[in-house]
């Protein structure tokens, strides 16, 4: 388990190798087997302006709605 705060993203229930897809360039979206959102990287909030609070617990398929 993983105890580091990078940057807004706390990372303690991810796998290192889902860590390092948060700190990409490109927007990046975590979900779980039942296709609700987890994680988001910062980039994701920039590129989409949604924020991680917002976004997260959401289904996947919200994001084809908009």
């Amino acid at each position: 388990m993983i105890m580091r705060k990078t940057s807004l993203i706390l990372t303690k229930d991810l796998p290192i190798e889902l860590v390092s897809y948060l700190m990409l360039g490109d927007a990046v979206i975590i979900t779980d087997s039942n296709h609700m959102i987890v994680d988001v990287n910062n980039h994701y909030e920039t590129t989409t302006g949604y924020s991680r609070d917002f976004i997260i617990g959401k289904k996947a398929e919200f994001l084809r709605l908009g």
